[in-house]
């Protein structure tokens, strides 16, 4: 029989008695008695401070100054302790994690804080821009960005963000963008915002890549908006007018303009087909055709934050395939509730008791109630979820069965006003509607 001490325990135990304990850390006015083989061993940070020659390396006493709470966690991690990482706390502990070097506890913060932070099914990118600042998860962050540029400026969120955070968004090179119209028409629904934003106009226009946009597009848009020529961005908009239709600047002179054009993202196009009931053939047709033979893999996970080789697609309306590209696996997600792509990522809804709920993660997020206990289906919109639902029909004496079907817009983040009815219809009948399919769609609103 082979049996084994609890190591952990041991390590925590120690760190609590601070028996032989052969350093002391203050830190701000708290005093840790901890063991240097252990911290070097778990935090590259005091590992470099204690084998490098460093004036650390032979005190006994230690001073830093880091957030008390989260410091605090850092040690209790060192010593195989369970911490708990909470909204309030994740931030902050994943940047002194970063500062530490800590690798495995950064990524944990950063899971949590993609998957547990919000009950919304969208990213705060400006939270993420402003606060989680590194490097690397700024490259991940502009791609989520440029990948979803035209979801997240339709979203209540956006219009809340400040004018750095939006400057920050529409300078991005490889916006996935049909048109760069629609980059002006995002910088017009913010400044509509409020009045005062209006100030923020030539500053903004001039990050527009004018050559990409025609001329005579923009110039409809221009004449709704009777506001936009003010004193500051008449120049502006006359270059713009210039750049839009003779794709360069001859007569007008201004400085800062962008001309464009915006960088073409890098995307492939493909088709799909299943063989059989475990394996798929994938065609691409980029430079030069391409099939690749996916297997199935059931338990194939959602990407870790960060993980760009783990793809997913709508194959219909309630069908999503998981595609990994390294292992050459691929998992389908259909059946019972219903799956639907929101800003890349995939969401699971089910409906129960009179209330939609979809998965986050791990977690079961309630996303809207029913009145009745009706027939509904999800799709993904511009910038959020579409609610359909069909009531209970009515049934004639001619066994006819009416029906009636809402259209309506979801935010899950908006507790007092979640629906808004876009369209309602009458349905008519010879049998009573058991199911509803939907595919998504396009609408502006």
């Amino acid at each position: 029989m082979e049996v084994q001490e609890d190591a952990s325990s041991l390590l925590h135990n120690s760190y609590k008695t601070g028996k032989c304990s052969d350093v002391t850390i203050m830190n701000g006015d708290e005093e840790y008695r901890v063991h240097k083989l252990v911290l070097s061993a778990s935090i590259p940070y005091f590992d470099k401070m204690f084998s490098t020659g460093l004036s650390e390396s032979t005190s006994e006493v230690i001073k830093l100054d880091h957030p008390p709470i989260i410091f605090d966690l850092i040690i209790e991690w060192a010593y195989c302790s369970k911490i708990l990482i909470t909204e309030e706390n994740a931030a902050e502990l994943f940047h002194l994690a970063d500062y530490m070097n800590i690798p495995k506890l950064t990524a944990l913060c950063l899971d949590f804080l993609w998957n547990k932070s919000s009950d919304s099914p969208f990213i705060d990118v400006g939270h993420w821009i402003n606060k989680i600042a590194t490097e690397e998860v700024h490259d991940i962050i502009d791609r989520y960005i440029c990948s979803n540029f035209w979801d997240i400026v339709n979203t209540e969120t956006f219009l809340d963000y400040g004018v750095d955070t939006l400057d920050y968004i529409i300078s991005l090179d490889d916006l996935h963008i049909d048109n760069e119209i629609q980059v002006f028409d995002a910088i017009i629904r913010w400044i509509q915002k409020d009045v005062e934003r209006r100030s923020h106009l030539p500053k903004l226009l001039k990050k527009i890549n004018w050559v990409d946009i025609n001329g005579v597009q923009f110039m409809n848009r221009v004449d709704k908006l009777s506001w936009i020529m003010q004193d500051s961005t008449r120049p502006i908009i006359v270059a713009a007018v210039e750049l839009s239709f003779f794709k360069s600047l001859k007569q007008i002179q201004i400085n800062d303009v962008h001309s464009g054009p915006r960088n073409k993202s890098d995307i492939f196009h493909y088709a799909v087909y299943r063989k059989n009931d475990s394996s798929i053939e994938v065609h691409h047709f980029n430079e030069k055709y391409e099939s690749i033979n996916l297997s199935e893999n059931l338990s194939l996970p959602e990407a870790k934050f960060g993980e760009s080789h783990i793809t997913q697609h709508s194959m219909d309306s309630d069908v999503v395939i998981r595609i990994d590209w390294r292992n050459k696996t691929y998992r389908l997600f259909n059946g019972s509730g219903s799956y639907s792509l929101l800003f890349g990522r995939l969401f699971q809804f089910s409906k129960e008791n009179k209330r939609v709920y979809f998965w986050k993660g791990d977690r079961i997020i309630e996303f809207a109630r029913l009145s009745e206990n009706n027939t509904s289906s999800i799709t993904a919109i511009n910038g959020g979820l579409c609610v359909s639902i069909i009531a209970e029909p009515k049934v004639s004496n001619n066994c006819i069965f009416t029906s009636q079907l809402t259209i309506a817009t979801c935010n899950p983040g908006n507790t007092l006003n979640r629906f808004r009815v876009l369209e309602i219809h009458k349905i008519v009948t010879k049998e009573p509607i058991k199911c509803l399919k939907v595919q998504p769609f396009m609408t502006c609103w």
